[in-house]
Order: structure tokens, then C-alpha cells, then sequence
């Protein structure tokens, strides 16, 4: 009797674990979803910048980010954020170039950002990622 309860208890265990790993993405246990779309500042693409998702509960998973080129973005479904609503920033890449042959100091400063603050450091920009689904989105950035 105690070793069909064991079995049944070990196959019971074996099953719940193989039906959980289909749906993980990454072996972080988060299911992600993809996302792309287009991003344009006063009616221009937006080239050489970056796309941030931030889950609006603290405690959720699922942060994710990707390049923004000549106006597009795409982040593929293992790399993406998990379905739910999220706070967008979009920055400028801050690429700084290192001299090698100046002599070891203080880090170079960064280039101001020409993103208005309203859609990075203070962001109002939100999206819902749906699970299943394209997650195609636009976003029209105004200059001021």
C-alpha cells in the first residue's frame, strides 16, 4: 500500500512538472509574449534610442527592452515582457566613446537626452500586453 502511494505520488509530481516547462520561456518561469511596433518623435522616426517595459505592480514579472531603429522596434517572445500593463520609457542610447589612448579619469559624461521627460524619467506612456496576441503598438511622441 505505502509503495503505490509513493508511486502515484512520484508520478503526480514528474507530470506537474513536465505540463509546467511548456509554457516557461527563457527557464526564468515567466511566459512572455512579443511585442513590436513603431515609435515617432514630431512625426519623424525615432532612430537610436531604446524601449523600456516596466510592469505597473512592482512585484510582477516580466521587465523586458529593446532598440528603437529608424522608427521600429521588436522584441521576440523570448526576450519579452509577460502579459499584463506596463509603464514605457523611451530614451535616447547614450553611446559614449572611450578614447583608448587618453590616460585613465573619470567617466566621459553622457549626452543630454532628447526625449522629453514625460516618456522616460517621468514616463505617461502605459501599453497592455495581451497574452497571444500580436502586440503591435504605436507610439507618437511629441517634441515639447
Amino acid at each position: 500500500m505505502i509503495a503505490l502511494s509513493l508511486r502515484s505520488s512520484l508520478a503526480c509530481v514528474v507530470l506537474l512538472a513536465v505540463a509546467g516547462c511548456g509554457a516557461e520561456d527563457e527557464g526564468d518561469g515567466v511566459v512572455r509574449e512579443s511585442v513590436s511596433g513603431t515609435v515617432t518623435l514630431g512625426g519623424k522616426p525615432l532612430d537610436g534610442a531604446s524601449i523600456h517595459f516596466i510592469p505597473t505592480n512592482p512585484n510582477a514579472p516580466g521587465e523586458s527592452s529593446g532598440e528603437i531603429n529608424d522608427g521600429k522596434f521588436a522584441i521576440p517572445k523570448e526576450r519579452g515582457p509577460a502579459a499584463g500593463t506596463y509603464t514605457v520609457k523611451i530614451s535616447t542610447r547614450q553611446n559614449v566613446e572611450v578614447d583608448p589612448n587618453q590616460p585613465p579619469g573619470p567617466p566621459p559624461k553622457p549626452k543630454p537626452e532628447t526625449i522629453p521627460k514625460k516618456y522616460n524619467a517621468a514616463s505617461t506612456l502605459n501599453a497592455e500586453i495581451k497574452a497571444d496576441s500580436p502586440n503591435e503598438l504605436t507610439f507618437e511622441l511629441d517634441e515639447k
